[in-house]
Parts: C-alpha cells; sequence; structure tokens
C-alpha cells in the first residue's frame, strides 16, 4: 500500500503538536530520570518522570507528566499532568489526567482507559478500544484509526476511519476511498513484529461507523469518493470534499486552501524540527555533555573526514540490511525445526536497535552538532565573555530548522548534507584512536 501525500500534513500536524508538548520540557527541570533494558515502575512518583529503556511498564501513580522513550510502554497506572511518548507501540490501559501526545507504529487505548485532555497521535495503527474515551479534543495521523468516544472534536487524516463510539463535537476527516485495498498492516510480517506487539484490526479503507458510533456534531469529510453514512449516525450537518487520489501536491495545487495547506505543512515541519532538535540537544548536553562536545569539536576540526566517514557508513548500513534479508529468508527455513521465534526474536532486537541508532545518528545528531556550531559562534557575537550551551542551541535550531524547511533545497540537498556529516563525526568521535594519533594531538595542544 503506498501511503496517500494528502495525510503528510496531518502526521506533520500531528508531529508539530507532539512537539509544542517538548516546548515545556527543559531537561534541567527534570527531577526524575530512570533507564534501563525492561524497566517496570511500581513505586508513585511525585514530579515529572522521564523513563528511557526497551520494555517499560508503569503500574503505580505519576503525580506531574510522564516522558517516556523506548520501544514499548504499556501504563496500567495514572499520570496526573501529560503523557508524552515515543517509541513503536504504547499499550494505554489506566488514565491520563491531562494531554497524551503519542508518536510509534501501534497506539493502543485499552478498554476503560480515559485521556483527560487533547489526544494527539501519530504512527500506523491507532485504536481507542470500547469504553476508553477521550476528554478533550483529538488530533491524529495515521494509516489507520479506530475512535471511541470523543467529548470533544476530532481532527485527522487516514486511509481508513471507522468510529466506534460517540463523537460528542464535530468531526474534520481526511480518509480514502471505501473502494480502496484495506491498509496493509506490516506487523502482520513476523520479521517486522516484536514479541509483545498489540494487535490491532485491520479496518476498510474510507470512513465507516460501528453499531455505537455517532458524530453529534458536524462533519467535513475530504475522500477520493463520497461516504455512505448510516441512519441516524450525525447530529449536524455534513459536507463533502472530493479529492483525487495524487493530486494533493503544492505543486499541483498551488492556489487557494491547497497553499495555505502547503504552507501549515512546513509552518508544521519547522515547529516539528526546532523542538525535536531542541528536547534531543538538550538530553543530550545533560546526560552526555562530553560525547556532545567530542562530536561537535570533530565535526568543526575534521569537517571533510566526517564527509568521507559518513558516506562509508551509509554505504556500510544498506550492505547490513541488504544482508539482513538473507537472515530473514533463513529465519524461514528455520520454521519446520522450531528455531524460528528466538531467531526472529534476536534478529529484531539486533535490527531495531541498529535501525534507531543510525535513525539518531543521521536524521537528529547531524543537525544538532551543525547547529550547536552556528549557535555557538552567533551567540559568540552578542556575548563573548561567556558560553550558554542552551542557549547555543536554541539559536542554532532556529536557524538550522528554518534551513530545512526551505522547499526543494532544505530536506532533500541540505538536510542530506548534514546527516552525512553527522553520521560520519558521530564514528569519528566514538571510534579508538591509534597510538600514533594520541602523541600527534597531546603535541598540538602543547604547541
Amino acid at each position: 500500500m503506498t501511503f496517500p501525500s494528502k495525510y503528510l500534513r496531518w502526521l506533520l500536524a500531528v508531529a508539530a503538536a507532539l512537539g509544542v508538548a517538548l516546548l515545556a520540557i527543559s531537561p534541567a527541570l527534570a527531577s526524575d530520570a530512570i533507564s534501563g533494558d525492561n524497566v517496570v515502575i511500581d513505586e508513585d512518583y511525585n514530579d515529572d518522570l522521564y523513563v528511557f529503556g526497551n520494555t517499560i511498564t508503569v503500574n503505580s501513580t505519576i503525580d506531574g507528566d510522564l516522558i517516556v522513550f523506548g520501544t514499548s510502554l504499556t501504563l496500567n497506572g495514572t499520570v496526573t499532568g501529560d503523557l508524552l511518548f515515543a517509541g513503536q507501540w504504547l499499550i494505554l490501559n489506566g488514565e491520563v489526567q491531562d494531554d497524551a501526545r503519542i508518536g510509534g507504529m501501534t497506539l493502543v487505548i485499552g478498554e476503560d482507559a480515559t485521556i483527560g485532555d487533547d489526544l494527539n497521535a501519530g504512527g500506523f495503527a491507532l485504536e481507542m478500544r470500547s469504553g476508553s474515551r477521550v476528554g478533550g479534543d483529538a488530533l491524529f495521523g495515521a494509516a489507520q484509526v479506530v475512535l471511541a468516544d470523543v467529548d470533544g472534536n476530532i481532527s485527522g487524516g487516514a486511509e481508513g476511519v471507522r468510529i466506534e463510539g460517540t463523537i460528542r463535537g464535530d468531526a474534520n476527516l481526511s480518509v480514502g476511498s471505501a473502494s480502496d485495498t484495506a491498509p496493509v498492516n506490516p506487523a502482520q510480517f513476523m520479521f517486522m513484529q516484536s514479541p509483545g506487539m498489540p494487535q490491532v484490526a485491520s479496518i476498510p479503507a474510507g470512513l465507516s461507523f460501528g453499531t455505537g458510533g455517532r458524530v453529534e456534531g458536524d462533519l467535513s469529510v475530504e475522500s477520493p469518493a463520497q461516504p455512505t453514512l448510516p441512519q441516524g449516525v450525525l447530529g449536524g450537518e455534513f459536507t463533502y470534499q472530493p479529492l483525487e487520489e495524487g493530486s494533493d501536491t503544492p505543486l499541483s495545487r498551488p492556489f487557494g486552501a491547497f497553499a495555505l495547506g502547503s504552507l501549515l505543512r512546513r509552518a508544521g515541519f519547522f515547529v516539528m524540527t526546532f523542538l525535536i532538535m531542541l528536547l534531543v540537544g538538550g538530553l543530550l548536553q545533560r546526560f552526555t555533555p562530553s560525547f556532545l562536545e567530542g562530536a561537535s569539536e570533530t565535526l568543526r576540526t575534521r569537517w571533510l573526514s566526517s564527509f568521507g566517514v559518513g558516506l562509508v557508513g551509509y554505504v556500510a548500513f544498506f550492505v547490513i540490511v541488504f544482508l539482513g534479508f538473507f537472515l530473514v529468508l533463513f529465519g524461514f527455513v528455520l520454521l519446520p525445526l522450531g528455531g524460528a521465534g528466538p531467531f526472529f526474536n534476536l534478529l529484531a532486537l539486533v535490527g531495531t536497535t541498529l535501525i534507531n541508532a543510525f535513525t539518531l545518528a543521521t536524521r537528529w545528531l547531524g543537525p544538532i552538532l551543525v547547529a550547536i556550531l552556528i549557535g555557538t559562534w552567533v551567540y559568540a557575537l552578542i556575548n563573548r565573555e561567556k558560553k550558554a550551551p542552551f542557549w547555543s542551541l536554541v539559536i542554532g535550531a532556529l536557524i538550522v530548522s528554518l534551513v530545512l524547511a526551505v522547499p526543494l533545497l532544505g530536506r532533500p540537498v541540505i538536510g542530506s548534507l548534514l546527516r552525512i556529516f553527522g553520521l560520519g563525526a558521530v564514528i569519528l568521535t566514538l571510534w579508538p584512536r591509534t597510538q600514533s594519533e594520541a602523541p600527534a594531538t597531546t603535541e598540538q595542544a602543547a604547541t
């Protein structure tokens, strides 16, 4: 299944909404941080809590915000503040009393789970199960979405949206056509499914309603084909806007509302990039300042070597991915022998770790390192007497995010160069120095 470009604006909108939460999260204010491979939290916390890990389970009450970055999160307890999650999958069985801003492949709001205020979600599948409730608005961008009770408005885009509960506000949706093939669930493939990932139902493309589905307000739908609404599912007015497949691009629709949509997409990308760079860079400044300083210095003094090593790193990564494909085929050979399960689990763990590390080094570390160098130089023009690493990061992140948002040249050209430079600088920083390099460095420092 190809993911239509018209839904990208919703994904960017969700990403921007997720990023807004990051603006209020300063690493310097974090009072508690937990990290580990398998993290189980049974103890109550009376402040904001940061959690980094692989498998994360929260059974207690967090009296503040909960910020989680990891493979999975199962929340059985209560969060009195906001929930911010980024990872592969989420299972929410408990209660979030304020906003939930979540991103991942599979996002499940379990039976009787509640979100007190707004829900902002982006990923492959968002599924609200029977009895779950969102007390505010719901904003989403995904391939398929199942909604239960939402007290406010809903806005979003997906190939398929199914309403199983009551939407008490208005609904503004961009969906596929009911005649299209149902979305393909990549989690159905064994080599992409991690142990413990929740299963979600495949829903038809377009807009559909369950037996208890209803929109009490107005309904606005943008779709290639007008949906058929069952009797009694709508309390307000219905507005349909036809949409041709593949036509929603800035070049093909340069005027009117679509020009505004293009502008909003780029604004959303700018905000998202800046805020995530600020969060990731701030966390690195707090937890790994020596690495960040070393990588920045490597990029500044060995920029040509960083570029060359980065190119080699990209080639090596894709060679490893190619070899991984043959390992997957080998795993299917083990199926009759009963050894495929552990093999695929190990392959999924190694593959996920490699991909996450590569993505961090290329997508974020490259721009962050350049942002620090630019921000440090600009801040020195303002105040030469003292250094301010955080404000240098803020200034540089603003400049880099703005450049990356430039049409045609931003992400495709400049973004690609930053990724190569960043990967090379990281490899050179982490690579052990040889004996011959150490005296040279010492001698140069003495000089």
